[in-house]
């Protein structure tokens, strides 16, 4: 059942309604709710939703706004043309600050100053590059999917490592289903047939430690360095698919935020939103052993109360899967800290760290302010747009840091509507104040920008058609 405006415009201490009254441009960007419902009693609501918003409105003028005219000149000398196109031969990536990569024949990267072409590496397979990182070592790990002969698509991590100013490739990680249960998914009429879950990796992601994490659609993978410098698996996890967010707090303790998706017989798939914290132990021997006997690697599908094999032999827990459990060192703890849900597919838009203490989240329309040492949300800031029964498209907000002297500033790009705003977090409370509204026409249609680096307000936006992006 979707959510009834109505009913949704409710303000509390820590949930506060900000209404935007002077968007431009908007109309692609709405949604409309209509209801099955009577005429009269239709305008009866939408009477009382206008009085309700047009109170909204006011106090969000009168509280939320401190308008600084010098802002507009910050936010044209950035936005109001690009400074530049660049040709590239795919959609570039951020590596590390400063840094960014394209992959095609040859792995390329280039700095983001002047696009200056930093190193190149030559792919010693047909590959594809979906993901790429630099550890604390400066080794190089590259997340790859190799077509062989058959054109079967096979997961390898690339390691890399800096000598003479060359990089040399030291290892090569199978990244396969091994470790963990088989898993199935639902399919069918009424839902009565169950297949495998095909096995696949989503993405790498660099921590603390020359540690990585493998995220994939079994759970996730933590990689470390040894003493020999080589990279073996420390801790294999069962977990939702769908994770969005790491974000490490300590070298054993992280920030997960995922998109679980479910579906139920009266609406479509949709998403709630779970944010856990995750702390990293040594695993017990009995863990590794429960894992052992627990797992189950059969291939097979499931018609109704019956199951058929895919495969002549069935395998409860192979050898390389036994020695595989044997050898891990961590297990993991999961607290969550708050879920959030719409009724409706939610999304997970983008996250900053405030003052090393607080994570500013966007999800869907709604700013959340999380104490990262409390692991409380301590306010949100729900955005809404005047009008009788509309909702922010959520798809078309971005979110980006913008740096200022105070360290306070972001900034809302919403269908070439940006806004600047401030966030203050003090003994006195959570106060958010817009700065700044300005339309840009360039960014009207614009769902993905990057920012370049962490140090400057210089931004890009990638074009799909031609492989370019274009530089603010």
């Amino acid at each position: 059942m979707l959510r009834n405006a109505n009913e949704d415009l409710i303000e509390s201490e820590n949930h506060e309604l900000i209404v935007l009254s002077d968007l431009e441009k908007i109309e692609s960007l709405i949604e409309e709710r209509s209801y099955y419902e009577k005429e009269d009693d239709k305008k009866e609501k939408n009477k009382d939703l206008k009085e309700k918003i047009e109170k909204l409105k006011a106090k969000t003028l009168e509280l939320n706004y401190k308008i600084d005219e010098q802002k507009t000149k910050e936010l044209e000398s950035v936005f109001k043309q690009n400074k530049l196109k660049i040709n590239l031969n795919k959609k570039p990536q951020i590596l590390k600050d400063g840094v960014l990569w394209t992959s095609n024949e040859s792995f390329i990267m280039y700095d983001s100053k002047f696009f200056r072409k930093i190193s190149e590496i030559k792919l010693e397979y047909n590959c594809e590059i979906t993901s790429a990182i630099e550890l604390d070592n400066k080794d190089l790990v590259l997340l790859s999917f190799v077509k062989d002969k058959t054109w079967e698509r096979r997961c390898k991590i690339l390691i890399y490592r800096l000598k003479n100013d060359k990089y040399e490739l030291i290892q090569e990680i199978n990244e396969s289903q091994k470790g963990y249960s088989s898993q199935f998914v639902q399919y069918g009429f009424c839902s009565r047939s169950i297949s495998k879950k095909e096995y696949q990796v989503e993405y790498i992601k660099k921590i603390s430690g020359n540690r990585f994490i493998c995220v994939n659609n079994y759970g996730f993978k933590i990689y470390a360095s040894n003493e020999k410098q080589e990279y073996n698996l420390i801790s294999l996890n069962e977990y939702l698919q769908g994770i969005k967010i790491i974000h490490e707090i300590s070298p054993n303790k992280f920030i997960f935020g995922t998109e679980k998706r479910s579906s139920n017989h009266y609406i479509s798939y949709y998403n709630n939103i779970l944010f856990q914290e995750v702390s990293l132990r040594e695993i017990t021997k009995e863990e590794i052993d429960a894992k052992i006997n627990e797992l189950d690697e059969s291939d097979r599908e499931y018609f109704g109360f019956f199951y058929f094999s895919k495969s002549n032999t069935e395998s409860k827990c192979s050898e390389e899967s036994k020695k595989i459990l044997e050898s891990l060192k961590f297990s993991c703890d999961f607290n969550t800290i708050f879920q959030y849900k719409n009724g409706e597919y939610s999304y997970i838009n983008d996250y900053e760290i405030y003052k090393n203490k607080y994570m500013i989240l966007l999800l869907d329309s709604t700013i959340f302010i999380l104490d990262l040492l409390n692991k409380k949300i301590l306010k949100k800031f729900e955005i809404r747009i005047t009008s009788n029964d509309i909702f922010l498209n959520r798809f078309n907000i971005v979110f980006k840091k913008w740096n200022n002297a105070n360290d306070n500033n972001y900034i809302l790009f919403i269908h070439g509507n940006i806004y600047l705003f401030e966030i203050n977090i003090d003994a006195k409370g959570i106060e958010l104040k817009i700065l700044n509204h300005s339309y840009f026409p360039d960014f009207a249609n614009i769902r993905e920008v990057e920012k370049l680096n962490e140090k400057e307000n210089r931004f890009f936006i990638p074009n799909r058609e031609d492989n370019s992006i274009s530089l603010y």
